[in-house]
């Protein structure tokens, strides 16, 4: 792919049928002739979990910044999944949130989140991108190394574990956390990409509950931990049929019970939790997720990068789900893609994506390892010496801000938009928010 014009055609092989390879998939096929997706699971035709995606029974969340930018990629995204009973959400208006200051006040307009199963999710968004007749799944199979044109430098296709061959202009690893493109590039050549991974220890513990089907007052709730009294939050969020999706996240030594004592641990949380866990009937034994750890390929700096190859969604980057940003920083490196399949390309342009699509991560990282961090700087005292000033002050404001929010309607729908993505880090900046956190946040009632 020397020189792509801007009427590619051609084949594009995606691995991975996941969020992240199903929305790459569908940017793809405006620009190519066929576009094949490998997966390695049967995949399902009902919404019903799949081995691949193991936090498939925890809860999921579209929220607002990946919500929009699905539909602004898939139009008509959101109105299926509200068909399938998935509601839309006011993050400001219909949750109630505790912190550690305080609940969190009722108030309006907020940001629009739908909370759903992730096998709806996923499966809502398969239907969608698999309508072009230029899209295919093959299922069932493994790619298991790549083919290049006898240089390192340039990939024209995969490797199958049925011992079959795909050539492709275009290979996309969407993989996951599984992915072996490090092993696959060492293989060719390249010094091993360098990993950073930031562990605070947390693992999710979820159970599915039936709701009544008459109308409630309540729609959501979340819990958050504060470091280092409350190692336990949750997430109460209703879901398609009348289901509603219990996680408990917990730091490391605090895990939930995987019985009935896991209703006990829910309810000790708050007076809200027990109010809501009251008429629901459990569906589901608690199931615990570990594999919550931030971890960041540097593929954007590696030494070279071949043509004909791109990597995004956890391939590259995995945040701890507990934040609920992986689905919306994989749409956004799908929108980087379009952006840059609607220009013209240079035979270079595969490296440029890495890097363009590690901007987009950024942001998303600093939210979801500052407050691991905070995780660890307590387990381990003197930890925090080894990271910048910057970053500690980024903590202390970030602190600061929580503190102010059950007494300010404002501060709240600025900390939810943060939360949700839908503003960047250069809002951390504007006088009128600083000037408010920086007062001295006042004394409140703790629940």
């Amino acid at each position: 792919m020397d020189a792509m014009s801007h009427h590619t055609t051609g084949q594009a092989v995606v691995i991975g049928a996941g969020i992240a390879g199903l929305l790459a998939a569908r940017v793809l096929r405006d620009r190519f002739e066929q576009v094949t997706i490998i997966e390695r699971d049967t995949l399902p035709s009902a919404p019903i979990p799949r081995p691949g995606v193991p936090q498939g029974r925890q809860a999921n969340a579209l929220m607002a910044q990946g919500r929009a930018v699905i539909e602004e990629l898939c139009p008509g995204f959101t109105t299926r999944l509200t068909d399938a009973g998935a509601r839309t959400l006011d993050m400001c208006r219909d949750m109630r949130m505790r912190l550690d200051a305080g609940l969190a006040p009722v108030t309006q307009p907020g940001p629009l989140f739908q909370p759903s199963s992730r096998p709806l999710l996923e499966t809502t968004l398969r239907s969608l991108v698999t309508e072009a007749a230029n899209v295919e799944v093959v299922d069932g199979q493994a790619v298991t190394g790549l083919i290049t044109d006898g240089t390192p430098s340039r990939v024209t296709g995969v490797r199958l574990r049925s011992g079959g061959r795909l050539t492709a202009d275009l290979v996309v690893d969407a993989s996951g956390r599984t992915s072996h493109l490090r092993d696959w590039l060492t293989e060719r050549g390249m010094p091993r990409v360098r990993e950073t991974t930031i562990s605070a220890g947390t693992t999710c513990t979820t159970r599915f509950y039936q709701a009544p089907e008459t109308p409630t007052t309540w729609m959501g709730f979340v819990a958050a931990q504060h470091v280092p009294h409350r190692p336990v939050g949750a997430y109460i969020l209703p879901i398609e049929h009348h289901q509603v999706v219990v996680s408990l996240y917990s730091a490391k030594g605090h895990d939930p019970p995987t019985d009935n004592g896991f209703v006990q641990v829910a309810r000790g949380l708050h007076e809200l939790c027990a109010d809501i866990l009251e008429p629901l009937r459990p569906l589901t034994r608690p199931v615990r997720y570990g594999h919550c750890a931030n971890r960041m390929i540097h593929y954007d700096r590696a030494p070279w990068w071949p043509d004909g190859l791109i990597a995004l969604g956890d391939a590259v980057c995995t945040l701890n789900p507990v934040y609920a940003q992986g689905i919306t920083t994989a749409a956004s490196q799908a929108r980087v893609l379009r952006n840059i399949l609607a220009g013209d390309l240079d035979g270079h342009w595969t490296r440029r994506f890495q890097r363009l699509a590690r901007r987009e991560l950024a942001w998303p990282w600093l939210l979801a390892t500052a407050v691991d961090q905070e995780w660890i700087d307590h387990a381990h005292p003197g930890s925090n010496r080894r990271r910048g000033l910057p970053n500690r002050l980024a903590n202390w404001y970030i602190a600061r801000w929580r503190d102010h929010v059950p007494t300010s309607p404002y501060l709240y729908r600025e900390f939810a938009r943060t939360m949700h993505m839908l503003d960047g880090p250069a809002s951390l900046a504007r006088p009128a928010l600083v000037i408010r956190i920086l007062r001295r946040p006042p004394r409140v009632v703790m629940d």
